[in-house]
């Protein structure tokens, strides 16, 4: 499963409305970033992520509507 920094390959999250990850482990998603004021839905199937680091992508999604988790591999982190 290949390991991605999140956000670092995408240039402007402000107008994504529905973002739909797979098959991948997220890791260092940035506290102060602004991620996806606009999102409303999003999907996680088979993705490995850090409960911290689902905690620093989810609270700066005001507008989520609707949420998919699929097979999801929440990790405990260091820093909790």
């Amino acid at each position: 499963m290949p390991n991605v920094t999140f956000l670092k390959y995408v240039v402007d999250t402000s107008w994504k409305e529905i973002l739909d990850l797979a098959h991948n482990s997220i890791v260092g998603v940035e506290p102060n970033y602004q991620r996806f004021p606009s999102l409303k839905y999003l999907s996680l199937s088979y993705v490995s992520i850090s409960a911290l680091d689902l905690n620093l992508f989810m609270s700066p999604s005001p507008r989520i509507e609707a949420l998919e988790l699929v097979n999801l591999e929440i990790a405990m982190s260091d820093a909790q």
